[in-house]
Parts: structure tokens; C-alpha cells; sequence
């Protein structure tokens, strides 16, 4: 599914995909964004930063943290890796004395 500029039904897959992440993750997941299907990966700046708006727009829906990690240049363009991870809620946590 495309990041790109994605349609109401893409993003919302989008979204499904990074939440399951995340609840396999425990609150944390690595998210490639350019890599593809793992042959045609790579995308120019424009659409890189298109891209990484999706995500960090899903990201604040989610309720979580988007940092980005790395960026590299691959033949066809670029891949930046995010670590995601789930904002900590502040009731969850009792003060032992």
C-alpha cells in the first residue's frame, strides 16, 4: 500500500498494519518507509517526505512517538527507518513507597 497520498481506505490499511506492528512489538516498532516489496526500493526526496507525513500522521493518531533512525541511499533513491513507539500513558503507574 502506498504512502504516497494515500485514500481514506489506504491509509486506514495503513493504519491497521502499524497498530498490529506495534501490538507485536509490545509498544514498539522498527518501520521502513521506501523499502517496498524489497526489489523496486527507494524513493526520491519528494515522495520520501510524502511518505514520512503519512506515517507521522498515522503516528498521531496512534498516539505514538515517530523517531527517525536512519536514512539510506539505495540505487533508486532513498529508505528512512522510524522506531515507533507507544506514548506511556501517566495512570498507569502507581508510586510505591
Amino acid at each position: 500500500t502506498s504512502l504516497i497520498s494515500p485514500n481514506a481506505i489506504q491509509f486506514d490499511a495503513i493504519l491497521s498494519k502499524i497498530r498490529d506492528l506495534l501490538l507485536e512489538g509490545h509498544g514498539e516498532a522498527i518501520y521502513e518507509v521506501g523499502a517496498g516489496d524489497g526489489v523496486d526500493c527507494g524513493l526520491n526526496e519528494d515522495d520520501l517526505n510524502a511518505s514520512i507525513a503519512t506515517v507521522q500522521s498515522i503516528c498521531t493518531q496512534l498516539n505514538c512517538d515517530c523517531n527517525l533512525l536512519r536514512e539510506k541511499n539505495v540505487e533508486k533513491g532513498k529508505i528512512a527507518e522510524f522506531l515507533l513507539r507507544m506514548k506511556i500513558i501517566e495512570e498507569d503507574f502507581f508510586e510505591v513507597r
